[in-house]
């Protein structure tokens, strides 16, 4: 088992990974609905862990695609396709409930069915990136468009300059977030949820090549993947700090700490068929329409929310009602995400075979 574990286990699970973290945001946007009792409540708040655990990987696979084919069109155009185009063809449904039916705005729906809102939104007498409901779209598409140059940085030059950019372009990040928490605190506000998840995603990045060559865990790796506890511990126990910088922060960690688990566990029972079986078709099923059940699920949410703004406080539903509701929410979502899936493959495929 011990010659077995290698980063190159990253990429062989990556779709089930992809599904791993899809359930954790699921289960994490449930609380927006209940509050979990007890233990339950605790580990529900950092299941937004989940989200780390997306950009890992997406940094991780840029390297495979990038370092194939360096044809920046050619990687922005398939970026696109994969991400971009999706959000907006289901954000299309929302923005016209929102903007057409439920507060007609034609202008704000233009502004959002566009796609412009991505890239800047104003707020009251300040400037925030990206559109709020889903920042993530508008997160990772920024980082696809710089990604040649952290690829640059890392990989076109020598190993002592690679390991020196990388520290450079982390402690940059860290810097750029608390210079806008300081000077900015609205900005940061609004922004936090997608700066302070920069680190990962280069980390991500810089450990592409390692994936890519199956290369052997070393010391170093492992209390990479271990850092979480002892910070979880000193964060929580001597600094005692709720600091939202803090939780953003430690999800560079634990977003390392549980790829680890998920394939050790997977690695562990591979042989044992009637586990690994049904166990590898639900988080490659989820890990397959990742990114349409996310989109699709939030927007639905967000729609009800809209709706029944304080359901999580109001005694009009049961708390086995509002689990129901929320249940109700997850299949609906998962249906119209393997229907879009399907078709959305389908077209594209049909337009390959054309060219």
């Amino acid at each position: 088992m011990k010659d077995k574990l290698n980063w190159g286990l990253l990429s062989k699970y990556r779709t089930e990974l992809y599904g791993v973290a899809t359930l954790m945001i699921m289960v994490f946007h449930c609380q927006h609905f209940i509050q979990f009792p007890g233990i339950l409540n605790t580990i529900g708040k950092h299941l937004n862990y989940g989200v780390d655990i997306f950009l890992l990987l997406s940094g991780i696979c840029l390297y495979f695609s990038f370092s194939k084919d360096s044809n920046y069109g050619t990687f922005m155009k398939k970026r696109c396709e994969r991400t971009l185009v999706p959000y907006l063809i289901i954000g299309l449904f929302f923005w016209i409930w929102k903007y057409i039916i439920a507060e007609p705005d034609i202008l704000d729906f233009l502004y959002n069915a566009s796609g412009f809102s991505l890239i800047l939104l104003k707020r009251e007498n300040y400037l925030v990136i990206g559109e709020p409901t889903i920042w993530y779209v508008a997160f990772i598409m920024a980082m696809y468009a710089i990604y040649p140059i952290i690829y640059n940085a890392y990989f076109k030059t020598t190993e002592k300059r690679s390991k020196q950019n990388f520290a450079a372009m982390l402690l940059f990040a860290f810097a750029i977030s608390l210079f806008i928490k300081a000077y900015t605190p609205a900005s940061f506000d609004e922004a936090e949820i997608s700066l302070t998840r920069i680190p990962v995603f280069l980390m991500g990045c810089y450990f592409g090549k390692a994936v890519k060559e199956k290369q052997k865990f070393r010391l170093q790796d492992y209390i990479l993947f271990f850092m979480c506890i002892p910070l979880k511990l000193i964060i929580s126990f001597i600094i005692k700090s709720n600091d939202i910088i803090f939780h953003r922060y430690l999800g560079l960690f634990a977003a390392f700490l549980i790829c680890f688990a998920v394939v050790f566990v997977l690695e562990a029972v591979s042989n044992i068929k009637f586990i690994i079986t049904p166990v590898k078709k639900v988080l490659t099923f989820f890990g397959t329409i990742s990114l349409e059940v996310y989109i699709i699920h939030v927007m639905l949410y967000n729609a009800l929310l809209y709706y029944i703004p304080d359901i999580r406080t109001t005694d009009a539903f049961a708390y086995w009602q509002k689990a129901l509701i929320y249940v109700g929410i997850l299949v609906v979502s998962t249906v119209l995400s393997v229907i879009f899936n399907k078709a959305y493959n389908a077209i594209k495929s049909k337009k390959k075979a054309v060219a």
